[in-house]
C-alpha cells in the first residue's frame, strides 16, 4: 500500500494518498473561510475606527500592498501582524481572526457598554459649568495616558 507516515500530536499516523488530499482539501476550505471572515471584520473595523488605508498601514508597520492584500485578498496575516492589527484596532487577536471572543472579553466587553451608558446619563445631567470642568478633566487625563 502506497502512503506516507506523518507524526502529529506525538503520534504517528499512516495516510494514503487519498486521506491525505482529503485532510488537505478539508484544511484548505477551512483556511478560506477564516480568511473571507477575517477580511470582513478587518474591513469593517477599519470603518467603524475611522482609520483610511495608509494611516493604518503605518501604525501596523506594513505597506498599503500588504494591507490590501488582507482586505481584498483570502490571506490571513502572520502572526506578530496580526496582533499588532488588533492592538491598533483594540480588539482581541482572536476576534480580527476568528470572529470569537473569549468569555472574559465578553464579560469586560458589557461592563465597558455599562460603563458607556452610565457615564453618558450622569453627563446629561449635567449643567453647562460642569460639563465644561468634566471635558477639562477628561481631556486632561487622557492626554497623560496616552
Amino acid at each position: 500500500m502506497i502512503g506516507i507516515y506523518v507524526k502529529a500530536y506525538n503520534q504517528i499516523c499512516f495516510y494514503t494518498p487519498v486521506q491525505l488530499s482529503i485532510t488537505y482539501f478539508h484544511y484548505f476550505l477551512c483556511m478560506e473561510d477564516v480568511a473571507k471572515g477575517f477580511k470582513q471584520r478587518l474591513s469593517d473595523e477599519l470603518s467603524y475606527k475611522g482609520f483610511g488605508i495608509k494611516e493604518f498601514a503605518a501604525k501596523v508597520g506594513i505597506s498599503v500592498s500588504t494591507l490590501n492584500m488582507y482586505l481584498y485578498r483570502n490571506s490571513i496575516p502572520a502572526a506578530d501582524v496580526a496582533v499588532k492589527m488588533a492592538k491598533v484596532l483594540n480588539v482581541t487577536t482572536e476576534y480580527l481572526i476568528t470572529g470569537e471572543e473569549s468569555k472574559t472579553t465578553k464579560a469586560a466587553t458589557e461592563l465597558q457598554a455599562i460603563q458607556k451608558r452610565e457615564i453618558y446619563y450622569l453627563i446629561e445631567s449635567f449643567q453647562q459649568k460642569q460639563l465644561d470642568s468634566f471635558l477639562k478633566i477628561t481631556r486632561a487625563y487622557k492626554e497623560a495616558t496616552e
